[in-house]
């Protein structure tokens, strides 16, 4: 814990909202693409004479993935939650401040410029991934029963259909739109907690599979570019130190990549994530920091030294130089 003024920084874990890629990018348009994060705070102001307030704040902030250059796009919020950057000027996140009176949750979207664009969705929803053409998301939504299940739900705010009856969370488009990726509880003996397992189903609500069989817990998957593999992070127990392992679908076979959490498939073959600092800097001492690294597990590079540890990493998407016809057009939200 450090004090600088008012603040205290404190590292806040969240569950990150992994971006996409679209099909058949043989090249991604920018030599250094960005990366979103999201980093959590606490300010500390009086409350009366010998008592303090804490209050939590988040900072959507964006960064090259060199990290050389960074710029906060939304400053300050209540609660910010899994950044998704699926075009070039439109960044969606889960946010509690500013929807209503009552400050309910739901997916909102920003420009570069830290405009608000838009609220996507309003209500219980807290984690979405856009489908390839921008036309749909699939989210996460609590319902009346505390339970978490996944929803289709048109750009305008329609909802389409539901996908899951016996729970959902964290839900990633696959690239090529044919399937949706997400995180699920497991009860496989009678007693135990629950583990986190993959899935996948398509956009319909049909070919439900599970994808992993751990004995521990599998979270935050992401989509290679080309779609044939995945990205996610295993733990034995939610205590333990996480690893990051990419998925063969086609086979089902697993291999460890390294040390992390939150990984995020994004261009040029680099997977960007979160652990702790290789070596803590003074600003950063021992807060988990954002890190790229090839899925052969070459060229492991820190790419941020934040003060608060960021989380929730997403590549941005960039419009121009795309092969599939589904990323073509202005890709402008409707107001």
């Amino acid at each position: 814990m450090r004090v600088r003024g008012t603040r205290i920084a404190v590292s806040v874990f969240l569950i990150s909202l992994l971006t996409p890629s679209a099909p058949a990018r043989a090249a991604f348009g920018h030599t250094n693409p960005q990366l979103a994060f999201v980093v959590s705070y606490y300010i500390i102001t009086p409350d009366s004479p010998g008592h303090w307030h804490a209050r939590q704040r988040s900072d959507l902030v964006v960064t090259s993935s060199d990290g050389l250059s960074r710029r906060a796009i939304a400053v300050g919020k209540i609660d910010l939650d899994r950044p998704t950057w699926p075009a070039e000027d439109l960044i969606s996140v889960g946010e509690t401040e500013g929807i209503d009176s009552t400050k309910s949750h739901g997916i909102v979207s920003y420009d570069q410029t830290g405009l608000l664009r838009n609220v996507v969705l309003q209500g219980s929803f807290t984690s979405a991934s856009w489908s390839p053409d921008l036309r749909h998301l699939a989210v996460e939504r609590r319902q009346d029963d505390g339970l978490v299940e996944l929803y289709v739900y048109r750009r305008d705010g329609g909802m389409v259909r539901r996908l899951t009856r016996g729970g959902g969370m964290h839900p990633v488009w696959s690239p090529d739109g044919r399937w949706i990726v997400f995180e699920r509880y497991v009860f496989e003996r009678p007693g135990f907690d629950g583990q986190e397992q993959l899935f996948i189903v398509r956009p319909d609500g049909t070919g439900l599979r599970r994808l992993t069989r751990s004995s521990g817990v599998d979270t935050s998957p992401s989509w290679s570019p080309d779609g044939r593999r995945l990205v996610f992070a295993r733990s034995r127990s939610r205590h333990e130190q996480q690893g990051l392992y990419i998925l063969n679908i086609a086979t089902g076979t697993a291999r460890r990549l390294t040390k992390g959490y939150e990984p995020a498939w994004g261009p040029h073959d680099e997977i960007a994530f979160t652990r702790l600092a290789l070596v803590p800097s003074p600003a950063a001492d021992g807060l988990n920091q954002l890190f790229t690294i090839r899925s052969d597990g070459r060229g492991l590079r820190q790419v941020t030294r934040e003060p608060c540890g960021p989380a929730n990493p997403a590549w941005e998407m960039p419009c121009g130089d795309v092969a599939s016809p589904a990323w073509q057009g202005s890709h402008e939200l409707a107001s």
